[in-house]
């Protein structure tokens, strides 16, 4: 049973997937993505020594290498999708140094620009732990060897006379519990030339070559391996990423990696022991993560209903959004804006008038009434807000039926809802359909049904005008009920319209206009206040 029970939730992952891709085709609109960015790799170090007609032994003259590019994210107002985000976002390496004490150049940084409303998230932090937790294993056996054997050459050697000179050099003293067999003689050379190369850039001439069994250099080896093992450690002490990008002032772009510092030139090596250093360091490795984008789209209304309610034809009466339309269900695959746009002479829109028909099939011609574009022209604008269409739900889209988290979520960020019904819904019942959306919104998330501003009733048009008032009392009954629940007496309204013909379009966008502007007022007076405040405590 466990395993068909398996089975079944693996087939219906599948064709979720199926469908969210399906939904995503012929369209420009991507709400929801994952991507890897990884920040620049620091540049190396150089070896190098000035050079002159009158100094032909010079000091070291390496300069650093240049940091690796950062890698930020920034809203930008006005993207309405994650369509132009790149799957995998990479920033510029830090230039190398070079000689004469010149540092290299910072990578150039990245900018990832995404909609506002955009939620980041890290992702995969598991496995991205696990592998640095294994470098780190590793990086500690390589000290435990470079330990043992700066402690065998320290050890191992001791000043003998040389005969017949008079003078005592140092030479290599053989331990009995040492071993020095030549198969173990070559692994140790081998593991010493890899751990070289991998943090060292060495001087390109075979002459200048440092020993590798030289005690400073082993010291120095030592030192920065452990230095590379703190900058792991410090990495996994990052929080792990999590933005809501949903304001639109945000000051500065956010860095999300920093890229890898570069590394040194050889004049950092010189000691009283090393004084022509040979050797510098190699750049830092950048960091890289993979990220999950969600984008919720921010909206002053949307509207809330089943498939084939009306919904994008009403848009299309009230703003400037010209969605697809068509007599069936699911027209609408993705959630789109449209601007509302109210005049000091009491009209509203482009100016249009004419009956709105459904979309034309591709290559079909439509002819276009005057209004449109230059129809507002010297007109003011009185005030202006987002409204935003939400594809159709179906019963128990809060369990993600029907891609129902899909188009919620962009109903989270909305200031208010409007249901949106069909004077036909349910066979004649449409009250029944607006209890399944109210519960819906309550079972996907809490306090969601109290931002319900009213309820628009649409294709008016194609009822009997008593059938459609007895429809509309039964309706207002529903509401009532539903604020004797909520305790929001006189909180929703009900607004009959026939957006086909624009008919009481001018009262829905009104009404809630002015509600819209009393709640701006409300939200800047709260806001200064806040900010007043601040001051006030900044002061004493």
């Amino acid at each position: 049973m466990r395993i068909a029970r398996r089975f079944l939730t693996d087939i219906s992952e599948a064709a979720k997937r199926r469908a969210d891709f399906k939904r995503r085709q012929n369209t420009s609109f991507i709400d929801c993505t994952s991507l890897y960015i990884r920040s620049g790799v620091g540049g190396n170090g150089c070896v190098a020594f000035e050079r002159d007609a009158y100094v032909p032994y010079g000091p070291p003259s390496g300069g650093h290498g240049g940091p690796g590019g950062n890698v930020y994210v920034l809203p930008v107002k006005g993207m309405t999708s994650l369509k132009g985000v790149g799957r995998f976002v990479r920033a510029k390496p830090g230039e190398h140094g070079k000689g004469s004490w010149q540092g290299g150049k910072k990578g150039d940084d990245v900018v990832m620009r995404v909609p506002v409303g955009t939620v980041v998230t890290e992702i995969d932090r598991e496995v991205w732990e696990e592998k640095v937790r294994e470098r780190i294993a590793e990086v500690d056996e390589d000290c435990k060897f470079l330990r043992r054997k700066i402690k065998r050459e320290q050890k191992g050697s001791e000043w003998k006379p040389l005969e017949g000179a008079g003078v005592h050099v140092l030479e290599r003293k053989v331990e009995e519990n040492e071993a020095e067999t030549p198969e173990e003689e070559l692994e140790e050379e081998e593991r010493l030339k890899a751990l070289k190369e991998h943090f060292f850039v060495s001087h390109p001439s075979p002459s200048m070559e440092l020993d590798p069994n030289n005690v400073h250099f082993l010291r120095l080896l030592l030192q920065t391996i452990v230095e590379h093992k703190h900058t792991l450690k410090n990495s996994l002490r990052r929080p792990i990423l999590n933005y809501d990008l949903s304001t639109q002032s945000v000051p500065a772009p956010i860095l999300l990696l920093r890229g890898g510092a570069g590394g040194l030139g050889n004049p950092a090596f010189t000691s009283e022991h090393i004084r022509s250093p040979k050797i510098a360091t190699r750049g830092d490795a950048g960091q890289e993560l993979r990220l999950s984008l969600e984008l919720k789209l921010l909206a002053d209304v949307s509207l809330v209903g089943f498939p084939n309610a009306g919904k994008s034809t009403l848009l299309r009466a009230v703003s400037s959004s010209r969605t697809h339309i068509a007599p069936y269900a699911f027209t609408t695959m993705n959630p789109h804006l449209g601007v509302v746009q109210l005049f000091t002479d009491g009209s509203f829109g482009d100016g249009r008038d004419d009956v709105i028909a459904d979309s034309p099939e591709d290559g079909e011609a439509r002819w276009r009434p005057p209004g449109g574009k230059f129809a507002n022209a010297g007109k003011e604008e009185k005030l202006r807000f987002t409204m935003m269409d939400c594809p159709g739900l179906l019963p128990d889209a809060s369990k993600n039926v029907g891609l129902g988290h899909a188009f919620l979520r962009h109903v989270e960020r909305a200031k208010a809802l409007l249901y949106v019904v069909s004077i036909h819904g349910a066979d004649g019942k449409p009250w029944e359909e607006l209890e399944v959306l109210r519960n819906e919104l309550i079972a996907y998330m809490d306090g969601l049904d109290k931002r319900v501003w009213g309820v628009v009733v649409t294709k008016m048009d194609e009822v009997d005008p008593e059938v459609g008032r007895t429809t509309l009392l039964k309706i207002e009954e529903w509401v009532r009920e539903t604020e004797r629940k909520e305790g929001r007496e006189g909180a929703l309204r009900v607004i009959p319209v026939s957006a086909k013909f624009r008919m009481n379009t001018t009262k829905l966008v009104w009404t809630f206009g002015d509600w819209i502007r009393d709640l701006r007022e409300r939200e800047k007076a709260l806001e200064e206040a806040e900010l007043a405040k601040a001051a006030e405590g900044e002061q004493e």
